[in-house]
């Protein structure tokens, strides 16, 4: 559980630890087995070559102090020895013990390149020297204490240690980091593919017209783009069907009720026949409920508005009939919005038309653009519903007793049929207790829909 939270989220960032993670660790094993099995012992047998000639100088010259080496001697061995009278190399110069690291990996022969040299010495019983580099990068300066003066020993660098080491690291990451580089130009071709696919997978879900949607991407994203046109084919052809019959129910609940109509507009008129027509067009008011309800808010295709115009516009309709609507707007000029326009405008309708039957004086109106929302919250000063029914507002021919007028035609759907356009544009619709005593129901429609 503890290393989920270390894992990325992103599928992109996933596959830079798949290809980074191994890649990492197969070069830290190259460079290991490398250097121990490889450049360690070349740099065991050079440095264990060189400390017995030094160890032959040194005995040559502590038996004899005028010895001289010979020129062929030292054109081969690269050796250059010289005496420096009268100077003693401070003990803290003293050679160290190397320590390996977690009890088996003994990193100084990677840190220091002198540490087979060291040890040679050592193992020589020459127990007081220093080593250090030379200006000239190519040589190595060695001092070993006798009596009184110093054995100064100037060495081929190149008969100590391999000097190819730099090279082979420098040439197994950079062939790591090129074939890196081209996995990671690979996955983002398929990382694109997705994010293609999850662009539109939300546009067809929104209901929007995808043009020109095509299909890319390995064969597994190829079949999930196939399947998902299919399906999106088929949700439409399904509701297709089941509004083609209910149209065909209403058409025919209407036609029987333009006859009772006809029928009734050749009776005298009475109380009773006023009564029934308000039935009759009750009934009709139902129908429509019913059909808009079973539709789902499909058949429209979606198009782009400018928020703030949108918004004002449905307020400003009903600011005309009502005095009592404040409205308070916060959302840019600038601002563009996608949406089925005629859909949402039914929604916000159905929340402005249920304040305004159940307020008692003022309508609150709010509309926002927030980072990564625009909110819509419509409050008012009435009765308000208890909180354990909020959530059941918006549930098919719910009907609270707070809101059983008989005098209020419905069918308990407006809410229904709001939160589902609401969700089709992949928003929210939230119910609450309002600040002014009512309720107040607050539309979020999330930022991707913005352009």
């Amino acid at each position: 559980m503890l290393l989920k939270r270390f894992i990325p989220k992103s599928l992109f960032n996933r596959f830079l630890l798949i290809i980074l993670i191994p890649s990492a660790i197969v070069q830290i094993t190259i460079i290991y087995i490398f250097y121990y099995n490889h450049t360690n012992n070349i740099n065991k047998h050079m440095s264990g070559s060189m400390s017995s000639q030094i160890y032959l100088i040194y005995q040559m010259h502590k038996s004899d102090k005028e010895v001289k080496l010979t020129e062929d001697f030292s054109r081969k061995t690269g050796i250059i020895p010289t005496i420096v009278k009268n100077k003693k190399i401070h003990s803290r110069y003293r050679n160290y013990k190397s320590k390996k690291f977690l009890g088996f990996i003994n990193l100084f022969p990677i840190i220091d390149s002198f540490t087979y040299l060291r040890s040679g010495l050592q193992a020589s019983n020459i127990d007081l020297f220093i080593i250090y580099s030379s200006k000239n990068k190519n040589r190595v300066i060695t001092e070993i204490q006798m009596e009184n003066d110093i054995l100064k020993l100037d060495l081929p660098k190149k008969r100590i240690v391999t000097t190819r080491r730099g090279v082979v690291i420098a040439w197994i990451v950079i062939m790591s980091s090129i074939t890196a580089l081209i996995s990671l130009l690979f996955i983002k071709n398929q990382i694109k593919s997705i994010k293609y696919l999850k662009k539109n997978a939300e546009k067809l879900g929104m209901g929007a017209n995808v043009v020109n949607f095509k299909i890319t991407g390995a064969s597994e994203i190829r079949s999930l783009s196939i399947s998902l046109i299919r399906m999106k084919e088929r949700i439409n052809r399904q509701i297709n069907q089941r509004t083609l019959m209910l149209s065909g129910v209403s058409h025919d609940l209407r036609t029987l009720l333009t006859r009772m109509k006809l029928q009734i507009a050749l009776m005298t008129k009475n109380q009773e026949i006023a009564n029934l027509e308000s039935d009759i067009t009750d009934m009709e008011t139902i129908i429509d409920e019913y059909l808009e309800f079973c539709k789902g808010g499909q058949s429209e295709i979606s198009g782009e508005v400018k928020a703030k115009i949108y918004f004002g516009d449905i307020v400003k309709s009903y600011q005309l009939l009502h005095k009592n609507i404040t409205y308070n707007d916060k959302i840019a000029p600038e601002v563009k919005m996608i949406c089925k326009s005629n859909n949402l405008k039914r929604a916000i309708r159905n929340i402005i038309d249920n304040a305004i039957k159940y307020t008692k004086d003022h309508i609150y109106i709010f509309t926002k653009k927030t980072k990564n929302n625009i909110i819509i919250t419509v409050s008012d000063d009435g009765p308000g519903v208890e909180d354990k029914n909020l959530d059941k507002i918006f549930k098919p021919f719910c009907r609270l007793d707070s809101s059983r007028n008989l005098d209020i035609i419905g069918t308990g759907l407006g809410l229904s049929i709001t939160k589902d356009i609401i969700n089709s544009h992949g928003g929210q619709i939230l119910a609450s207790r309002s600040s002014y005593g009512g309720l107040c129901i607050k539309i979020i429609l999330p930022i991707h829909l913005l352009t």
